[in-house]
């Protein structure tokens, strides 16, 4: 608990942060939403869904149609870019 927290509880009331989640809550987060994913790869999307053609489709519901697949490669082309050069300046 930080100071200014351990001064908040001390005049009675709740501090604003919440603790930092346990590695036992990280790890029982981590398999309920890869659980979600699952899920919902499995049940796939209708062709008609507005959700296509966001890289977020493409990642959560594992859709991989061209409008998924050409989204999610927009959205990771900056990151790798980045990377790319990062590593050319280390080098």
């Amino acid at each position: 608990m930080s100071p200014w927290d351990e001064l908040i509880v001390s005049l009675g009331l709740t501090p604003s942060t919440r603790p930092a989640p346990s590695a036992e809550e990280r790890a029982a987060n981590t398999a309920r939403v890869r659980e979600q994913r699952r899920r919902r790869a499995e049940r796939g999307l209708p062709a008609d869904d507005p959700r296509h053609g966001k890289p977020s489709t493409y990642t959560n519901w594992g859709c991989r149609c061209p409008k998924c697949r050409a989204a999610n490669t927009a959205n990771c082309t900056p990151r790798v870019a980045a990377a790319r050069a990062r590593k050319q300046v280390a080098a």
